[in-house]
């Protein structure tokens, strides 16, 4: 198996260099296949720490098993480098490569000598090392990925105002709707003052989504209220 410090400079050093093969995926999809190469990697770790005393011998398997899933985290960090604050991820990253290096190296010596306390005790310090390293990453994913989520809970929230809206058009074409003391004139001002709102809204969305992913969830976050507003309004 190869060191993780020879693959760490492809997440920080390269990070604008193109990986062959790319397919065009949303970059929630790529964030999730790094969680799932962190997770390996940290799951891995602490097997070790749990099979250095009653099975040794699995100790080259689990190694293995660390090389090549921070390969392929590496691999996916690098294949999400353009988008927007991508920087503490790619630094999160190669901040897992010495815990992980020292993780694998210090196997080897368990493997070859099992009785060897001082030995596992190293291994136990440095799975702890890792498992903070891959903390981080779990870190930097939720914070360069807030903008993305606070969308999907708007989407959310807007197709329950669309049902709702559904069964109200149902009852007024019924007629059980109906306000003769109160004309439409009277809501007009508003809904037409909500839907302008709800414009400049959309326009902060897509300065959001060009740049950061704080910027991304204020304005998704005032969108969905926006649109609830409106959905009311034309209640």
């Amino acid at each position: 198996y190869f060191s993780c410090r020879e693959t760490a400079p492809q997440s920080v050093g390269w990070p604008r260099e193109p990986v062959a093969d790319t397919v065009n995926v949303s970059v929630m999809t790529q964030h999730e296949a790094i969680l799932t190469n962190a997770r390996a990697v940290a799951r891995a770790s602490q097997d070790m720490v749990g099979k250095a005393s009653i099975n040794p011998d699995c100790l080259s398997n689990l190694a293995q098993t660390i090389s090549e899933q921070y390969g392929l985290l590496v691999e996916n960090v690098r294949k999400c480098a353009d988008s927007p604050g991508s920087e503490p991820l790619r630094d999160a990253t190669n901040q897992l490569a010495d815990p992980c290096s020292e993780l694998v190296r210090t196997s080897a010596v368990v493997q070859s000598n099992p009785k060897d306390t001082i030995s596992r005790r190293e291994l136990s310090d440095h799975a702890k090392g890792v498992a903070q390293a891959v903390h981080h990453i779990v870190q930097s994913l939720q914070n360069s990925s807030q903008g993305t989520a606070a969308c999907i809970e708007a989407v959310t929230v807007i197709h329950g105002i669309t049902g709702d809206l559904d069964t109200m058009a149902m009852f007024a074409r019924s007629g059980t709707l109906d306000n003769p003391g109160e004309p439409f004139s009277t809501h007009r001002e508003n809904i037409l003052g909500t839907a302008k709102k709800l414009v400049e809204n959309t326009k902060q969305l897509v300065a959001g989504a060009a740049s950061d992913q704080q910027q991304l969830k204020n304005a998704a976050i005032a969108a969905q209220g926006t649109i609830i507003g409106l959905a009311e309004a034309v209640k």
